[in-house]
């Protein structure tokens, strides 16, 4: 019983720091503003648009340089804006949770977690 609450716990952390990620990453995300079409508005002006090239160059340059921290093979779902103003960014990973228990055999083949997280431009 304690194999397996240990590799549930582990499922769950590995849960709450990908969760972490796709916030930073959509925070930085959010700081992709269009700065041409921002200063073309005037003074006044709030609108932000976010352009996703350069959302995705931004969450680029995060993982290079800042790394992924404990999270060896998260891979980038999408990076994306619905409404031009709300950067959204989605990582996953597969956890391989402990083995040797037999209540665990089904995940086998890793269980795969995702998070998004969103940050508004402003």
């Amino acid at each position: 019983m304690k194999s397996t609450l240990s590799a549930a716990t582990a499922v769950h952390l590995t849960k709450m720091r990908l969760s972490h990620l796709a916030d930073e990453l959509a925070e930085d995300a959010a700081d992709a503003v269009d700065t041409s079409d921002y200063f073309a508005g005037g003074p006044g002006s709030a609108d932000v648009t976010l352009a996703e090239s350069r959302m995705l160059d931004a969450v680029t340059t995060h993982v290079e340089t800042r790394g992924t921290g404990q999270l060896e093979g998260v891979t980038l779902v999408s990076v994306d804006s619905a409404d031009g103003s709300t950067a959204r960014v989605t990582v996953a990973i597969v956890v391989y949770p402990l083995f040797g228990i037999e209540a665990l055999m089904p995940f086998a083949d890793g269980i795969t977690v995702t998070a998004t997280g969103e940050s508004r431009a402003f």
